[in-house]
């Protein structure tokens, strides 16, 4: 209903007489085409589908040659250059697949439905040579109507119908070569590169792969030492490496050379006597050996691998009896002063002692008989260990007590020892000394070389303290650290509640001071006998000339008291204006009232819209308040108009009307009309050089509307669509 409101809309404004016999049947479509898809092949009739019974039918199919038009586009077979015809294609070879036609001119293929038309072009592709055109063959084509090339029309063994066999060519025109052939060669790999092959690991192709033979006879392929063309040698693995399935003894043709000699171990001791036999491994493991080193084969304590020890016999076989090295051999130790103490660095290892050695190896010096073990230690300036327990003098608990000397504690280092704590040593222990004087030996400054300080202690140990070195220090009241020279006290250090200062001109007011800061306070705060001068606290005071109590911050006045016409409180943005002011509410007068750098915000206004009809009538359309924002721009929908009716034009024509829709457009001086269209074609939005013009519909029509305070209380406008 909508498109039938715009087309009358559209009559009436171009001075129609009347809609003549348009019915519904004109507007909807006597005879549309139906929607639905018969055949499923995704086209109605509606979409262009010509044979909605056949689903090969419709704009989407290719044209072929059977006569019918399968795309749908009014041309059939040969007449639709975008067929799918019979391709006849040049076969030199004979073997039914046509060339392409790259490089022979008469070679070029034809597309044709109707023989005779194909024939037509052939003859004129071939120069009119008849005999050429026994050598032309209808093409063949895939599963996707791809047509299948001959790619060497000079061998009839290569074409798209041929099967790919190993000979290098690609038979099969399929841009492989020895792709999927039937019959080709099974190789096998050949990991050890022996140039024998893995059974288990093969690989069918036309040529030898890399790392494959044809050979598959190796029986271990990780390892090049074993293969049928290795020579069978005796391991401890026992591995089979002529790989016929036998090894070692198990195999004939074992090499002798690499086969052990076995002797007879009649008394177990792992050392062979007479020879048995020779064999890779041991015929018989618990009577023979592979050696015949046993020079007692009766015996099992004795043979090449036993300890010789001191029995008069050869244990270990090497033609020497009881050597010194032999097992339970003693070491005995030079005794050179003959004080049955010997020498641990002069020894002899042996089965019995020499001459001058004794079994004892404790002696620390063999060149003096008063020196050993079992010798008493003293103190001596020499140091001697003369007990050989390697300690001497202070080091050794054993020294005798008689030998020793008697120190002091010396416990603050400062060379006076305590007479109350003593110890005995040879040498003067550390933290001791020999002087016994020092009346404080917690205290280093305190001996008595020491200088008497004013410290309430007795410094220099003469039983006096603080003689003639104490300090006079004033009393700080107000503690401000100046001092009151009137009120004295003498002591080492300054009692609590004293200062050394005595210059404190009112030791009752910690503000007042020597080089105390001066302030508003009718008081002479730092003693110069000068009352608020350069006043740290003075009040920076702003002129209020419009007097509402904000001052302009660009004009002030330092001083303890605020001079005529300056307040404390600044920040005016126009000290003429006393609504002007950071106090002050924002209105609506593109004016910074509050002075903060931004106008009228917050503020609003009502728009009221006159739309003048050519009548002379005005009717007035109030819209909802437009709140500011930036340029006050907002959204205006007029409410309360369903129509305007405008009557008794003085312009001319039959008298008009719009019930619903009408247009309306802005007049260079901002006024919003309803337009006409009067008799010679023009418009009354014309004739008053309006622009910006509107279409609406009064009750719903969404309006862009910039609004601009007029000072007056109303807002001037602009509508736009």
């Amino acid at each position: 209903m909508q498109l039938i409101r715009c087309f009358l809309t559209l009559c009436l404004l171009a001075g129609c007489d009347g809609l003549g016999a348009i019915d519904d049947a004109t507007l909807n479509g006597a005879a549309q085409k139906s929607t639905r898809d018969d055949d499923g092949d995704g086209y109605s009739p509606a979409d262009g589908d010509c044979d909605d019974d056949d689903e090969d039918v419709n704009p989407g199919e290719r044209e072929t040659c059977d006569d019918v038009d399968n795309d749908c586009d009014d041309l059939v077979d040969d007449d639709d250059p975008n067929r799918i015809g019979r391709v006849w294609m040049f076969d030199g070879d004979g073997d039914g697949y046509g060339y392409d036609g790259d490089d022979d001119s008469y070679a070029e293929y034809v597309t044709a439905c109707d023989p005779e038309e194909a024939y037509s072009q052939l003859v004129e592709n071939t120069g009119g040579d008849a005999d050429l055109l026994d050598s032309y063959v209808a093409a063949e084509y895939d599963e996707e109507d791809e047509i299948l090339v001959d790619c060497n029309d000079e061998d009839a063994d290569v074409n798209p119908g041929q099967a790919e066999v190993c000979d290098g060519l690609d038979n099969d025109c399929d841009d492989v070569v020895d792709d999927g052939v039937s019959t080709p060669t099974v190789y096998y790999a050949d990991a050890d590169g022996d140039d024998y092959g893995d059974a288990d690991t093969t690989q069918t192709a036309c040529e030898t792969p890399d790392g494959y033979v044809d050979d598959d006879t190796d029986c271990d392929d990780d390892d090049a030492d074993v293969n049928p063309g290795q020579a069978e040698v005796c391991d401890s693995a026992d591995v089979d490496e002529d790989c016929d399935g036998d090894a070692d003894d198990d195999d004939a043709s074992a090499d002798a050379t690499t086969m052990t000699a076995w002797y007879l171990d009649s008394d177990d001791d792992s050392y062979g006597g007479a020879w048995v036999s020779t064999s890779c491994d041991n015929p018989s493991s618990a009577v023979l050996v592979d050696n015949d080193e046993d020079c007692d084969d009766t015996d099992a304590a004795i043979n090449p691998g036993a300890t010789e020890v001191c029995d008069s016999a050869d244990n270990d076989c090497d033609d020497v009896t009881d050597p010194d090295d032999s097992a339970g051999a003693g070491t005995w130790y030079a005794d050179a002063d003959s004080d049955s103490y010997g020498d641990a660095g002069t020894s002899s290892v042996s089965c019995s002692a020499p001459s001058g050695y004794v079994s004892d190896a404790t002696d620390c010096n063999d060149g003096n008989s008063a020196i050993n073990p079992g010798a008493t230690e003293v103190c001596d300036s020499a140091d001697v260990d003369e007990d050989c327990d390697s300690a001497s003098d202070d080091a050794d608990a054993s020294t005798a007590d008689a030998s020793k000397s008697t120190f002091y504690a010396d416990a603050d280092s400062d060379a006076y020892g305590d007479a109350s704590s003593s110890t005995l040593a040879c040498s003067t222990p550390s933290g001791y000394v020999s002087d016994a004087t020092d009346c404080n030996d917690g205290n280093a400054s305190v001996n008595p070389s020491a200088t008497e300080t004013c410290n309430e202690v007795d410094d220099n140990c003469d039983g006096d303290t603080d003689e003639g070195v104490e300090t006079t220090f004033y009393a700080d009241d107000d503690s401000d650290a100046y001092g009151d020279a009137d009120s004295t006290a003498s002591a080492c250090e300054a009692p609590s509640g004293y200062v050394s200062d005595a210059t404190d001109c009112d030791d009752t007011d910690d503000t007042v001071y020597p080089s105390a800061p001066e302030l508003c306070d009718d008081q002479d705060n730092d003693c110069d006998d000068n009352i608020d001068e350069s006043a740290v606290d003075k009040t920076t005071w702003s002129r209020d000339r419009d007097d509402d109590g904000y001052g302009d911050s660009d004009v002030t006045y330092a001083s303890c008291d605020a001079p005529s016409g300056y307040v404390a409180t600044g920040g005016d943005c126009d000290d003429d204006d006393e609504d002007v002011n950071p106090g002050a509410t924002e209105v609506f007068n593109e004016v910074d009232d509050d002075c903060d750098d931004e106008i009228d915000e917050g503020t609003s206004c009502e728009l009221v819209i006159d739309i003048l009809n050519d009548g002379g009538l005005a009717t007035s359309i109030v819209g909802e308040d437009v709140s500011d924002n930036d340029a006050l721009e907002g959204e205006w929908y007029p409410t309360g108009v369903s129509g305007v009716d405008v009557t008794a034009t003085s312009l001319g024509g039959d008298d008009w009307w719009y019930d619903i829709v009408m247009d309306l457009c802005v007049t260079s001086s901002g006024f919003v009309i309803v337009d006409a269209a009067f008799e010679d074609g023009s418009s009354l939005c014309e004739s008053n050089a309006a622009t910006g013009l509107v279409y609406a519909t009064m009750d719903e029509t969404d309006l862009d509307v910039a609004a601009y305070d007029n000072l007056d209380g109303t807002c001037s406008t602009i509508i736009t669509r």
